[in-house]
């Protein structure tokens, strides 16, 4: 039987040497029955991987929560998709607010306090933050922080020698940093029930098109796997295209809520699982994914149509898949 790319209706036999995996390899396996796609061409199934799953994988709060689960990095990659910042003023003290690097893919633990000017806009009154590895794409205008000397403004780095490398590099290109003295910040972190140092950290993300996309892209290879020739139906065609090429739009949103109702309690749910379930809903047919008891995402797949058969699957690394369905058998 010839595979037809479900991405792009690429037929080529000698085109689909590798699998899809449904859930991104990065975030692990599941027993015997790992769901892979033989229905993916190589062409998409490398350009998907690099542009969408290594991105969820590395560059979401998703990808931190692998981390949390095990399965690290085996090399050294910031997420620069994503913002840190110390976020308890009792241990931060006047470090309040500053940006650390990230956090290390290859141990979980947080990587160094970045080298940052922090500054006030005299327009909004908070502090807005520039690092190092941004100098030469901020301005610095008077009218919004004030004249040289006037300006409320601090640098933070981890050492004595990266802070007035990278004030020298401000006055250098023209900002006029004049500084009223060094001061000297600690941290004071607190300690968890078996001692081990902690630090409060607000980490911020961007739910956008690309993080949608990548999304999707499980939802729909999770009906592959399990609907079959579901989607080969036409209906699917801007989805696909969507995920492929970043066309056209993906109505989303997040919830806080519990992903399996009537099975999950305030005390019992299952942090160890990435849940994905595909349903009729009053607009059409949503795809709902949850990692590791965090967000929920509901991703309207396609409005106003409705599937014969509604599923649900868990997946914990290691086990095997545990599914569910409602509606027509298959």
């Amino acid at each position: 039987m010839t595979a037809t790319c479900i991405y792009c209706d690429e037929g080529d036999p000698g085109k689909f040497a590798g699998r899809e995996h449904v859930i991104p390899q990065a975030f692990g396996s599941f027993g015997g029955q790992t769901p892979t796609l033989k229905c993916v061409c190589d062409p998409c199934n490398g350009a998907l991987g690099r542009e969408l799953d290594q991105m969820l994988a590395r560059e979401t709060l998703e990808g931190l929560a692998r981390y949390g689960q095990g399965r690290l990095s085996k090399e050294m990659r910031p997420q620069r998709r994503l913002r840190f910042t110390l976020a308890d003023e009792t241990e931060a003290g006047g470090m309040l607010g500053a940006a650390i690097t990230g956090l290390d893919p290859t141990t979980n633990q947080l990587m160094p306090l970045a080298t940052q000017l922090q500054i006030e806009n005299r327009q909004t009154g908070k502090t807005e933050i520039f690092t190092r590895e941004a100098l030469g794409s901020f301005d610095l205008p008077d009218e919004v922080y004030g004249p040289p000397g006037a300006r409320k403004l601090t640098i933070f780095a981890p050492s004595k020698e990266e802070h007035d490398a990278f004030l020298d590099e401000l006055n250098q290109a023209g900002f006029d940093m004049r500084m009223q003295g060094p001061s000297q910040l600690g941290i004071n972190p607190s300690a968890d029930e078996t001692g081990q140092a902690t630090l409060g950290i607000h980490i911020e993300g961007t739910f956008d098109q690309l993080h949608r996309r990548a999304l999707a892209k499980i939802c729909l290879n999770f009906a592959a796997f399990y609907l079959g020739d579901e989607v080969g139906s036409p209906r699917w065609t801007n989805l696909k295209r969507f995920i492929r090429y970043g066309e056209g739009e993906l109505g989303a949103r997040l919830s806080d809520g519990p992903f399996w109702t009537g099975q999950e309690t305030a005390t019992m749910r299952f942090p160890d699982a990435i849940n994905v379930r595909l349903e009729n809903h009053e607009r059409g047919v949503v795809g709902v994914i949850q990692f590791y008891n965090r967000y929920t995402y509901e991703l309207l797949l396609l409005e106003g149509q409705r599937l014969d058969r509604e599923i649900a699957a868990r997946f914990e690394d290691g086990q095997e898949p545990t599914l569910g369905t409602r509606g027509r058998p298959s």
